[in-house]
């Protein structure tokens, strides 16, 4: 029996490779997100592949790989390169 072992935290390094060019704002909202490597696969894998249903299928997401999602696509939303003010 395989002992279980944790999970890699996420590193700016694959966030980059994962992600490619994106702004700094994303790539420190991310890293503060405390979030996996398996996260950010998920959510890269969520923003790959989406589109209308994959958008409405987003509630579906377990966190932190949701926030991630919304913080790799949040300037498409607002059409900005900067988040929106709360």
């Amino acid at each position: 029996m395989r002992a279980h072992t944790p999970e890699k935290a996420i590193r700016v390094e694959d966030i980059l490779r994962l992600c490619g060019d994106i702004p700094a704002w994303k790539v420190t909202a991310i890293v503060n997100t405390a979030a996996t490597i398996n996260d950010l696969e998920s959510a890269v894998a969520w923003v790959a592949g989406e589109s209308d249903v994959m958008a409405g299928a987003r509630r579906q997401m377990d966190e932190p790989a949701a926030s991630i999602f919304d913080i790799l696509t949040a300037d498409d939303e607002t059409g900005d390169d900067e988040p929106s003010p709360p």
